[in-house]
């Protein structure tokens, strides 16, 4: 009830402080958390403008950065009138989704069933994804087919339309490259993971869209650093657990991953601590919810 009522003190506060036009609309904030960045979608030129710079920072090129606890409108001014672009609600933390914590256990009792076990190109991932049995690299077929058993509403990456809400929705494809675009569409994409995000993976000088795994758990080390635990699909044949450092602030984007300390790799019965390949790095996260 508390929150409640901040968020509604706070609307009623930038409303009143914001221009005829502008004021009369007040759409569902998007939720952010603390150190994420976000770039809203648009098309038009600018200069991009905060009403709570110590909340939400926004750059040149509308890159807005959540630095506090609170609420913000990030605007642009376009023919020398201020347009609404992004109403922003930033937080220490969110609750995570029913319906995301069941694709997560759904994942793990796939790689539980099929652990140590090679699986074919053939398989109920791809057939799920075909409709009959096809063949093709399943990385992105394992993540769809946990997220549509969970009953996430999906759309094929061309129908994709914007999601100006957490609520949880992904996009019904199999290939890395497809599934990034849906997510761009819906303006789900983002530096910062989540459980339940997709985690899609890049090669240096090759391929930004090499990989796709699910991540399962997040814990930030402090300074931007994230240990994360992912499943994933197509590793080898199988279905594999990862457990890496990631460095959202990295100023070399291409080499954001390493892996942990030997004194902190515990679980090798559960966890592959050695990275997947020496060349790979965080390219991005897909927003399932937030």
């Amino acid at each position: 009830m508390k929150r409640c009522l901040s968020l509604a003190l706070a609307v009623l506060l930038l409303t009143a402080l914001l221009p005829s036009g502008i004021a009369e609309r007040t759409p569902e904030p998007r939720r952010m958390l603390v150190g994420e960045r976000y770039s809203p979608l648009t098309k038009d030129k600018g200069a991009w403008i905060s009403s709570a710079p110590e909340v939400a920072a926004v750059d040149d090129k509308g890159e807005v950065t959540a630095l506090s606890p609170g609420q913000a409108v990030i605007s642009q001014m376009v023919d020398g009138q201020p347009t609404e672009k992004a109403w922003l609600q930033v937080l220490e933390s969110v609750e995570m989704p029913e319906q995301i914590e069941k694709a997560l256990a759904i994942a793990l009792e796939e790689w539980e069933h099929f652990h140590g076990k090679t699986i074919g190109r053939s398989n109920r991932y791809t057939k799920w994804f075909c409709g009959w049995a096809c063949k093709f690299g399943w990385c992105g077929g394992f993540t769809s087919y946990c997220l549509h058993k969970a009953g996430i509403p999906m759309a094929k990456w061309e129908r994709s339309k914007l999601q100006p809400h957490g609520n949880p929705h992904a996009v019904r494809e199999a290939d890395v490259l497809k599934l990034l675009n849906g997510f761009t569409r819906m303006d789900r994409v983002t530096n910062i993971p989540r459980p339940g995000y997709l985690l899609v993976y890049g090669r240096r000088a090759k391929n930004k869209t090499i990989h796709v795994g699910l991540v399962v758990r997040t814990e930030h080390q402090g300074d931007g650093v994230y240990l994360i635990e992912t499943v994933e699909g197509n590793v080898s044949n199988r279905i594999k657990r990862y457990s890496f450092l990631y460095d959202s602030l990295s100023e070399e984007r291409q080499r954001n991953m390493q892996a942990l300390p030997q004194e902190e790799q515990v679980d090798k019965d559960t966890f592959q601590y050695r990275l997947i390949e020496k060349d790979w790095y965080v390219n991005v996260f897909l927003q399932t919810w937030y």
